[in-house]
């Protein structure tokens, strides 16, 4: 796996949902086209519960609903081998957070661990184990996700006879296996994550091929981060897909391709495999010779893929020099090869270049940045991608321009941005629609995220419901998204169908010549608990079934990662007011924690309306509720909250669009919240 895969994370987290597991599936799409289906490998971060260090231990039958939920993870793991792509999970048999099934007295310790969203407690393997309840949740897990490829056991520190079994276990369930520090699971894990100290000569030149665990060398290169950079979907707030694919040419498919020659001998200035392959600087240079033919010349690569058929090369550079190169001994005899650009809708015959055949030798002149596959004659095109696989939604991601969406005009057009993600862009007075099918008699969530530039109505439309905002002033701070600090928010509507298929609207009408709307990331979401709204109410949630996110509210500053939606867990958590879920926060930063989003809930000047909600505040005088205003400076309201209580007041919006309810701290305590009314009076 580790020798031919390009290695990544994705990431959801704290409720937020913020890479559904379908809209995971596209970006490997993206991918799989961008590299001419060059194969992935992908440890999911959050999978369970509400998001990463969530659910710990329960492994199984505990998915994120805010994702997706357990079906939408199943056809994850099974589609995306059609992308050449294997999918792992993150779990931990280290630390268990109160809200997992798990989570009983008969297996922890009252030793604290990790203390994020809640206070986590370390595990008691042994007797876990010996229970045979550990065993029993992994052979869940491999039921359930049958396609699953490997796992990744976090923060796992055990050296005695317990690791070598966890190991077996795994290796019975058909699983490869990555954790976080590279002295565990020495022999048996493929991976590891924290990789600075691993720095033996002696090892990696015993395991160089089969273990991708090593730090950084100047000849064996090794070592790349394992951060933002290797990926665009979330991790340690990583976005940019373009970072990526440079990542992708100049760090990772090198290094794969040594990962297949044994090596030979190694000295401070040389490497030498057993096939012909040196590896040396020159220059200040990182590079490959093969037979005396050159591969890579630091950030400028010319590499056969795969290393044994060498059916195509990937042609890459930082610049826009033109070189030259010699062809694998292979490919002698071409007069012409077949030069494609590569981009995240596929790949795209540039020119026929000619081979000088007297040394078998080809030219090219690049751009800086953009990835290039060479072939022999003609590739096979690629049968059309289908976006939006199972989502309900043709091309939900704009990923292949407006494919699936009817428009009539001119003024909508798919943009991309600086990091590589494509929006729907509406300017002037624009639309696009789309029918969806439905099942009649259900109630569904219809989203989009959006941001106004500028001026103008972007309005989002499905059946009878729609909302629309004029602008966008208010910075999103939900983590771990390629939307954090941009001032995209998410607008929905919920309602019942009344047929079998639901007509969808996304329009936007320009203040202003230079106006204009983004949409991306269209989203429909069945609810099981009916929707119903009393004459005078304007907003209610009970947060017993978010489709993702925190309901009407959202972080107002950056996050310290400490608020989420708490699930009961019965004996267990005191966390919770009334049903099962309620939306916690304890120890943020000092200031509003968290805000109604303008794009859910936009009072109306002039307006009455009664606010109330049930809350529980572990320490007085820390918590209060405020209603306020940015652009008057004012505010028509500020209540402190101490211990259990029941809010309700009335408070008048004054003249300005911009009011918003929000929960402010001072201090340390824990903060719980359910049952959310707002009633808009006559």
């Amino acid at each position: 796996m580790n020798r031919n895969s390009y290695a990544t994370i994705t990431m959801n987290f704290a409720s937020g949902g913020q890479y559904p597991f379908l809209r995971q599936l596209d970006n490997i799409k993206k991918f799989y086209l961008a590299t001419d289906g060059y194969p992935q490998v992908i440890e999911l971060k959050g999978y369970q519960s509400e998001g990463h260090d969530s659910g710990h231990p329960d492994y199984a039958g505990n998915y994120n609903q805010r994702a997706g939920g357990y079906r939408q993870l199943k056809a994850l793991t099974r589609l995306a081998k059609n992308y050449n792509t294997a999918i792992g999970v993150h779990i931990n048999h280290s630390e268990a957070y109160p809200e997992a099934k798990a989570y009983s007295n008969r297996i922890m310790t009252d030793v604290p661990g990790w203390s994020w969203l809640d206070q986590a407690y370390l595990i008691n393997k042994k007797q876990d184990i010996l229970d045979g309840t550990f065993q029993k949740r992994i052979q869940m897990l491999k039921n359930e996700l049958p396609d699953l490829a490997f796992v990744y056991l976090d923060t796992y520190r055990e050296e005695r006879s317990i690791a070598h079994y966890t190991a077996n276990l795994f290796n019975q369930m058909k699983w490869g296996i990555w954790t976080e520090e590279p002295n565990i699971f020495f022999s048996s894990a493929s991976w590891t994550h924290y990789i600075p100290d691993s720095k033996s000569l002696i090892s990696r030149f015993v395991l160089h091929q089969n273990r991708d665990g090593f730090a950084q060398h100047p000849l064996l290169m090794a070592g790349y981060d394992r951060g933002a950079s290797i990926g665009f979907m979330g991790w340690q707030k990583g976005k940019d897909f373009n970072q990526v694919l440079r990542n992708f040419f100049t760090l990772q498919l090198p290094y794969r391709y040594m990962m297949h020659s044994p090596l030979k001998t190694i000295d401070e200035n040389r490497a030498i495999f057993d096939n012909g392959l040196h590896c040396f600087v020159a220059n200040g240079q990182h590079t490959m010779e093969k037979e005396g033919k050159t591969l890579k010349k630091g950030n400028t690569i010319f590499i056969p893929w795969d290393p044994i058929k060498e059916d195509k090369i990937y042609f890459y550079s930082d610049t826009n020099l033109s070189s030259t190169w010699q062809l694998p001994a292979s490919w002698r005899g071409l007069k012409t090869i077949f030069l494609y650009k590569l981009t995240a809708k596929g790949k795209y015959l540039i020119e026929q270049s000619p081979v000088n055949t007297t040394n078998n030798s080809i030219t090219l002149q690049p751009s800086a940045g953009q990835g290039y596959v060479i072939y022999k004659r003609p590739a096979t095109p690629e049968p059309p991608m289908k976006w939006g696989e199972g989502s309900g939604i043709d091309n939900p991601g704009f990923d292949n321009d407006l494919e699936g969406w009817a428009t009539t005009n001119t003024s909508a057009s798919v943009k991309t941005l600086s990091y590589g993600q494509d929006v729907l862009q509406l300017s002037k007075e624009s639309e696009i629609r789309q029918q969806l099918p439905v099942e009649k008699g259900r109630y569904y969530d219809i989203s989009v995220w959006v941001q106004v530039n500028g001026h103008g109505k972007a309005t989002l439309k499905a059946g009878n419901q729609e909302i629309y905002i004029n602008e966008s002033t208010v910075k999103n701070f939900f983590d771990n998204t390629d939307r954090y600090n941009s001032y995209f928010q998410r607008m929905k509507v919920t309602l019942k169908a009344e047929s079998e298929e639901l007509p969808l609207l996304l329009s936007f009408k320009s203040a202003s010549d230079s106006s204009s709307a983004y949409f991306d990331d269209v989203r429909i979401v069945q609810k099981q608990i009916p929707f119903t709204k009393e004459d005078k109410t304007y907003y209610r949630e009970d947060f017993e079934e978010i489709d993702e996110g925190w309901g009407p509210f959202i972080p107002s500053q950056s996050s310290a990662f400490k608020t989420h939606l708490s699930e009961r867990h019965t004996l267990y958590t005191d966390d919770n007011i009334a049903g099962r879920y309620a939306l916690k926060t304890w120890n943020e930063r000092d200031g509003e924690v968290y805000r109604t989003s303008p794009t859910i809930i936009q009072l109306k000047p002039g307006k009455q309306y009664k606010l109330s909600f049930d809350y529980n505040s572990s320490t007085d005088g820390v918590y209060q509720v405020v209603v306020q205003s940015n652009k008057d400076k004012k505010e028509v309201l500020r209540q402190k909250l101490n211990g259990v209580g029941h809010f309700a007041q009335f408070f008048n919006v004054e003249q300005s669009d911009d009011y918003y309810i929000t929960i402010v701290k001072s201090g340390n305590g824990t903060f719980i919240l359910d049952n959310f009314e707002l009633i808009e009076e006559d």
